[in-house]
């Protein structure tokens, strides 16, 4: 028994010993490789595949990891990855300016590292925030905020590292600005604070900056938030995207008064944007209800603005349904309240009753073409198909509005 235990430790020791052996060969191969490659890259291009290969066998072992030659061979190996020219390797490891970053990391905390060893990580390191700045730019092009604003912040913590964070240079602040609006598109709040932050106070007054801040603060603390946003619209009184932002707070919160102005001067700046005029629409509509419910006079001209605005909004795109569907519901929920008087009319009062079905009866007929050119952009879209089956119902013709009632009941199946 004795034996055989002895005869497995053997085995044992023998298996270590080669293990050992495997790695601190592949980790000079790795060296002898990398060398090649450095040596003339275009003609050893390989050799940089042989190198990496290489050196990740070698870091199978926990003594060669714990060299701090080792890492930075491996650091070194990665830092040329994503620096490769032909982009071949590049885009095979995308991930290489951070084996890179690790590795560097590693030699300047490490103890027995030498002078040189450090001082060429030190070196290292300005290239290593560069190719987190191309990693953050490659994300941010694919449409992966949240990892373009974490590659984007490695930048940061790279110089800062460096002692090269300086918020009053341009190219800090491009490097904030890029972390700031990365940071705005993945919609990390507490990332834009810090950054568009910065930028603000170092004097930096893009839109952006004003808009992120907005954003960021805007559920938290509306009062700041809206401080942000009139300080960037007294800066950048021309900026529609925060002329935009002002006029969508201003219609969620119902200040309609203070909106007009906004949204007319916002068509003015920009009288392409279809958008604006469908919202201006939908404003003046709002304020026209407002007004008939108040019985005020302002009414029809409210109604005559938004039927102008929708219209307009038709005009720059002739399959826009939201605008063309929002002027067919403009002229059929007109009629809402003119029906709910028919119905609690006296027998009395026929001339009245007559005098309401005509305008119901125009204003339907008004909505119609309107319904079915959006049932056509739109079939699936349940309140065309609703409007649309009233108003048949209403001309008598069961048959049509039975149809579009069979729909109805498709789509809640």
């Amino acid at each position: 028994m004795r034996k055989l235990l002895f005869c497995l430790v053997a085995v044992l020791f023998v298996s270590g010993a080669a293990m050992a052996q495997d790695a601190n060969k592949a980790f000079k191969t790795a060296k002898k490789a990398f060398t090649k490659y450095t040596y003339d890259r275009s003609a050893n291009a390989g050799s940089l595949a042989d190198a990496i290969s290489s050196i990740e066998t070698a870091f199978g072992s926990e003594d060669i990891k714990g060299q701090v030659a080792a890492q930075l061979l491996r650091a070194n190996i990665y830092n040329e990855v994503m620096s490769d020219p032909t982009d071949i390797y590049r885009l095979k490891y995308p991930n290489a300016v951070d084996f890179a970053y690790e590795g560097f990391q590693n030699v300047l905390s490490m103890d027995g590292a030498k002078k040189f060893e450090v001082t060429a990580a030190k070196k290292a390191m300005e290239n290593i925030a560069n190719g987190f700045s191309m990693k953050g730019a490659n994300m941010f092009q694919g449409g992966k905020y949240a990892a373009a604003a974490a590659a984007f912040k490695k930048v940061l913590e790279v110089k800062e590292s460096l002692g090269l964070a300086d918020d009053s240079t341009e190219e800090f602040q491009g490097d904030l600005y890029n972390t700031g609006l990365a940071a705005m598109n993945a919609e990390d709040k507490p990332l834009i604070i810090e950054t568009m932050g910065r930028l603000l106070k170092a004097g930096y007054k893009k839109p952006n900056v004003y808009e992120g801040l907005y954003r960021a603060h805007l559920e938290d603390d509306e009062t700041k938030a809206l401080e942000y946003l009139e300080a960037g619209r007294t800066e950048h009184p021309e900026n529609n995207s925060l002329l935009t932002s002002e006029i969508n707070y201003y219609l969620k919160a119902g200040k309609l008064e203070v909106l007009e102005d906004k949204l007319l001067q916002a068509i003015e700046n920009d009288p392409e944007n279809k958008v604006l005029h469908m919202v201006t629409g939908s404003m003046y509509e709002k304020l026209f209800q407002n007004a008939y419910e108040a019985k005020d006079a302002s009414a029809d001209g409210h109604f005559a603005k938004a039927e102008q605005y929708y219209n307009s909004a038709i005009k720059l795109d002739e399959k826009y349904f939201d605008a063309i569907y929002s002027l067919g519901a403009l002229y059929f929920n007109k009629t809402t309240p003119m029906r709910k008087e028919m119905n609690e009319l006296p027998y009395s009062e026929q001339a009245r009753f007559d005098a309401l079905k005509s305008e119901v009866t125009d204003l339907m007929d008004k909505a119609l073409p309107y319904f079915e050119t959006a049932d056509k952009l739109n079939a699936q879209d349940y309140s065309t198909i609703f409007a649309l089956k009233e108003i048949y119902a209403r001309k008598d013709d069961l048959t049509k509005s039975n149809e579009y009632k069979a729909r109805l009941e498709k789509l809640k199946n």
